[in-house]
């Protein structure tokens, strides 16, 4: 489905940036090549699949009221041509320059200077609002004109990174695709090093994609069990907590889920208030799962230099048990039943 851009406002950002101006659309010609570039990044947000490079957050409307998602929703209502100005453009420069600044107050010494787009587009007849903070380093600022701050094509398409290895963006509303089923107010892609200070300028709560989210919240539940037992889940308890997660189908997985799941898996040492405190401990208090998503294997290590691969279907009394030692001699058991075996060598 097409992207359709109707506005672009772009502003320096970072950390101690001396820099300090707007331009916008309205001032400057974008041509076609320029355009094609931005409707490239767009598209590959909107349709990137559930990976642990994406992340969708979640508005407060309590504490949003008059907000970031009160501009965002101003912008995504404008009526705005790149071909000629319009009223509108007053106040789409004003947001995007307060989103600027926002973001540069978000931003610290480790942060890389660049340059936050406002795009106004539209895909499939709904206009969405895109976000991306391109990194800009002093040899690629020829990218802009001196004077004007006008983009180059010639040294723009050179200098940014192919759709595929965008650094950060992101669009309100999400939109589902046959790869995305995740619900939220606002999808981020971080293809480089995510970075926590680019999903929280805009204030909203954010959880990461299901894989990352998954392995973080068995993570999570294996740590609580050993401080209360003194073992980690076993592989059983790990397919036990992934069956609960599964079982919601075509839904989402929720916090709700988590906790029955939990239930299950520590059993009588289950206390509420821990599971929710590990959640928060681990940036993942608003759990959003897609079970398509979630983690297929799971990577038993012992003694760091043995691994056991197995997918989670596997992890039941009749293929895969692993016997814990019960004496201090470190004796671990495996016992894999399955109906034939292929060797290989590897480096």
């Amino acid at each position: 489905m097409t992207v359709n851009i109707h506005g672009i406002a772009y502003s320096p950002v970072g950390h101690d940036i001396d820099e300090e101006w707007l331009q916008s659309s309205r001032d400057v010609t974008i041509d076609d090549g320029i355009l094609d570039i931005f409707r490239e990044y767009l598209t590959t947000i909107i349709n990137k699949r559930d990976t642990q490079k994406v992340g969708v957050g979640h508005f407060d409307d309590d504490e949003n009221d008059g907000g970031i998602q009160h501009w965002l929703d101003e912008i995504k209502e404008m009526e705005l041509d790149l071909e000629e100005d319009s009223e509108s453009y007053d106040r789409f420069e004003e947001l995007s320059l307060n989103l600027a600044n926002r973001l540069k107050g978000e931003m610290d010494a480790r942060s890389s200077d660049g340059v936050l787009f406002t795009i106004l587009a539209e895909r499939g007849g709904e206009q969405f609002v895109g976000l991306l903070k391109l990194d800009l380093n002093d040899e690629q600022r020829s990218v802009l004109e001196e004077d004007t701050n006008e983009l180059k094509y010639e040294e723009l398409n050179r200098a940014l990174p192919e759709a595929e290895s965008l650094q950060k963006g992101g669009t309100y509303p999400v939109f589902q695709s046959e790869k995305f089923g995740l619900t939220g107010d606002v999808k981020f892609l971080q293809e480089d090093a995510p970075s926590e200070y680019f999903e929280d300028f805009l204030g909203c709560l954010t959880s990461s994609a299901s894989l990352d989210q998954m392995k973080t919240i068995i993570n999570g539940l294996s740590n609580l069990k050993e401080e209360q037992t003194g073992s980690d889940l076993s592989p059983g308890e790990i397919r036990e907590f992934e069956s609960v997660i599964t079982s919601v189908g075509d839904d989402i997985a929720t916090n709700e889920d988590v906790h029955e799941g939990a239930r299950r898996v520590l059993g009588d040492n289950y206390e509420e208030q821990e599971v929710e405190d590990m959640l928060y401990e681990q940036n993942e208090a608003n759990v959003r799962i897609d079970p398509d998503y979630s983690p297929k294997s799971v990577v038993l290590s012992l003694d760091d230099d043995i691994e056991v691969s197995a997918p989670i279907s596997a992890l039941s009394e009749d293929r895969l048990v692993i016997e814990e030692p019960n004496s201090e001699d470190g004796q671990w058991t495996v016992r894999i039943h399955a109906s034939s075996l292929d060797r290989s060598v590897q480096k």
